[in-house]
């Protein structure tokens, strides 16, 4: 999905080591559809070539961590100046709330005192 998607993709392998009864187990309690099964058979028939695989070694996590973010970080490099602009959005917002309740408070004081 994430390669058809253009997206870095990686295989998580230590999640693919179950007994095979369990697998049915979960088909039977499951919510989905036979058809929703069926469609799980064929994609799992599907030849997949993974990116990077995550394996039980913490290294190899590292590494493919790396070659993730080495690979996501241009596309995400073209959003920061719309997530600065948002940042500053946010803070002007509650810049001008930080205002009106302080002149509020002033109003209601100065009210009380008189």
């Amino acid at each position: 999905m994430a390669q058809r998607a253009k997206v870095a993709d990686v295989y998580a392998d230590y999640g693919n080591r179950y007994p095979p009864e369990q697998y049915e187990l979960l088909k039977e309690v499951t919510h989905w559809t036979a058809g929703d099964v069926e469609r799980e058979k064929q994609l799992r028939a599907e030849h997949v070539n993974p990116s990077s695989t995550l394996g039980q070694a913490l290294a190899s996590s590292w590494t493919c961590l790396n070659l993730l973010l080495l690979k996501t970080l241009p596309r995400i490099a073209c959003l920061l100046p719309w997530m600065l602009e948002k940042t500053v959005d946010v803070q002007q917002h509650f810049n001008d709330l930080e205002l009106r309740i302080r002149n509020y408070a002033v109003t209601v004081l100065a009210a009380m005192l008189a």
